[in-house]
């Protein structure tokens, strides 16, 4: 266990380059507020050059708190500084408290709350939102700063953000865990290195898939239509009336979305149904490679590689939920779209089986599902036959060195 007597709330800015696959710019000035076990506060202002470490690192353990940390670790990166540890980020926290509010009605892929949105959840005073956009403009427009505008960026860093996100703290704190937070805030820390690192992509053929991709959607709608025995697509449009048709001819039962209460054969509504009714599973991958070649869109940085955001805690469940502009969140046979592994270069992905039912089963200690988590297989809680392997190896998750 360890024992912090300061915490530090963190703040910075830099050109985020979203959209555009590219790691974040460095950072036009860190600033921290640090405050005491008496209530002592004292600011920082930091900006180039930086100092070798930030003032506020001492050699005598605190705690770094702040909303979104990911940002802060791409700046203590680019500065050469230690990543925060340990750490609490008050988004991640906000999206375990918080987050079936955050995914009602639109399947996740809603980005999380911003700063200001969860200072207004808890009725903490915030910035105005106008004046927040302002800076950031500011921060986005240019690379090189005047020494006033940088003081204004700082003036903006410690009396807006930094001070807003203590208040969050200050208002969210009797609702932390604080022995499981930490664990959140590495994790959202090191999910911003591996952002920092990025995907290689084999650009020349995801460049081809692109060119290509109106072509092959006109082969797939065909061949669907074959493989189904029943005309869904027409004139290249899907036709939901004739897929409700085709359900009811098969006695496969329609799902209705619980927020329009009526009729769906969403991708989303259909998933849990795929392996039960043959049909539905092969309608469910090639409705998802159709609509993933309608919007193919990856972020892809002039390095090659491929950076987004992969949206943590973005489900109820509090699995990341990446969008479909994320290579993981594109069906799983696009992942070719990843380059063949150079010789300085490695590519792996740990995929474990059963999950949920392992948690289970610890959690509850009940030694029956111990045991048949154990043995790899299942049944007696799926109700089918299926072997699950306790953890399984497949091909990708990223551990590679930059280029």
């Amino acid at each position: 266990m360890i024992t912090c007597q300061r915490a530090v709330f963190p703040d910075s800015e830099f050109d985020a380059k979203k959209g555009r696959g590219e790691r974040p710019g460095f950072p036009h000035c860190i600033c921290a507020i640090e405050v005491f076990p008496d209530g002592r506060e004292v600011e920082h202002r930091l900006a180039a050059p930086y100092p070798e470490r930030p003032p506020w690192d001492r050699g005598d353990p605190y705690v770094t708190v702040g909303f979104a940390l990911g940002a802060e670790a791409g700046s203590y990166m680019h500065a050469g500084y230690a990543l925060p540890s340990p750490a609490i980020d008050l988004y991640a926290e906000f999206m375990v408290l918080h987050n079936s509010e955050m995914c009602r009605g639109d399947e996740g892929k809603k980005p999380g709350p911003s700063l200001i949105q969860a200072c207004r959840r808890y009725g903490v005073p915030t910035m105005d939102p106008a004046y927040k956009d302002k800076m950031r403009e500011l921060a986005y427009s240019k690379a090189n700063l005047s020494p006033e505008e940088i003081v204004a960026l700082q003036d903006y860093c410690l009396d807006d953000d930094c001070r807003s996100g203590l208040r969050l703290f200050q208002a969210m704190r009797p609702h932390l865990d604080l022995a499981r937070a930490p664990i959140r805030g590495a994790f959202m820390v090191q999910m911003e290195k591996m952002r920092w690192r990025g995907m290689p992509i084999d650009v020349p053929l995801y460049r081809r898939a692109e060119q290509n991709a109106p072509a092959i959607a006109v082969k797939m709608r065909r061949e669907l239509n074959r493989k189904l025995g029943a005309e869904i697509y027409y004139s290249g449009v899907f036709k939901r009336a004739a897929m409700f048709r085709l359900m009811q001819q098969r006695s496969i039962p329609i799902p209705v979305d619980p927020k329009a209460g009526k009729w769906s054969c969403s991708t989303r509504l259909l998933k849990p149904m795929i392996e039960t009714y043959p049909e539905l599973k092969i309608f469910y991958e090639d409705k998802r490679m159709l609509d993933a070649f309608a919007r193919l869109g990856l972020e892809i940085g002039a390095d090659g590689r491929h950076r987004t955001w992969a949206n943590p805690f973005g489900t109820k469940t509090g699995r990341n939920n990446p969008s479909t502009k994320a290579l993981w969140g594109l069906p799983h046979t696009m992942r070719s779209f990843l380059c063949v592994a150079t010789p300085d270069m490695a590519i792996a992905q740990v995929d474990v089986g059963s999950e949920e039912i392992g948690i289970a089963a610890a959690l509850s200690g009940d030694p029956t599902l111990i045991a048949d988590y154990l043995s790899g297989d299942a049944r007696p809680l799926l109700g089918r036959r299926r072997r699950l392997p306790r953890c399984r190896w497949v091909a990708a998750g990223l551990f590679c060195p930059a280029r």
